[in-house]
């Protein structure tokens, strides 16, 4: 049984559209292509004028992950359903009561702290291996701009690889309301 309420629908909307459509099929093709450059040594201007003007994208998107990981427990949590018919029709008590227990159980049941550590410490991650980057990147302009290419290739590839394993940990999301 598929169950869901317009804010759980619209929660994996945004969250395919950030973790699928764009980090994992848009902003990663940009990075990889900077990876394939340095790694075949190539003089592609246009690669890295892309990868200039794109890698900065993350710090605008990451906030929409943000809010996602910390919607999670909350949008796709069973209880939200007893704010839909037939559900809603019970007293607040009961709803109350029914869902901090509903709550407790569906979260422990399927690891949901632990699936939002995982996220946020991915996060925590990216925004280390972006930092790292950002700063090697900050006076580059052109592909000879980089002086030590094998040392831009490592942090390119670590970059790349905090950002795939943060994609495949917010894959891992529910997405959909589960009762458990």
């Amino acid at each position: 049984m598929d169950l869901h309420t317009k804010e759980s629908e619209s929660w994996q909307r945004r969250r395919s559209d950030f973790n699928h459509n764009w980090l994992k099929n848009t902003y990663l093709g940009y990075i990889r292509r900077l990876h394939k450059i340095l790694d075949e040594n190539k003089k592609a201007q246009n690669g890295l004028r892309l990868f200039l003007e794109k890698f900065p994208e993350w710090e605008l998107r990451q906030v929409e992950l943000i809010t996602l990981i910390n919607e999670y427990g909350d949008l796709l949590s069973p209880k939200t359903l007893l704010n839909v018919t037939p559900l809603n029709n019970l007293e607040e008590d009961y709803k109350l009561l029914i869902g901090e227990k509903v709550d407790e159980i569906w979260k422990l049941k399927n690891n949901i702290p632990e699936q939002i550590k995982a996220a946020k410490d991915c996060l925590e991650k990216v925004e280390s291996n972006y930092d790292i980057l950002k700063k090697r990147m900050e006076n580059v302009t052109e592909i000879q701009d980089i002086s030590d290419r094998d040392g831009c290739k490592k942090e390119v590839k670590a970059f790349i690889d905090a950002c795939e394993e943060l994609n495949s940990t917010v894959n891992k999301f529910h997405n959909r309301i589960r009762m458990f």
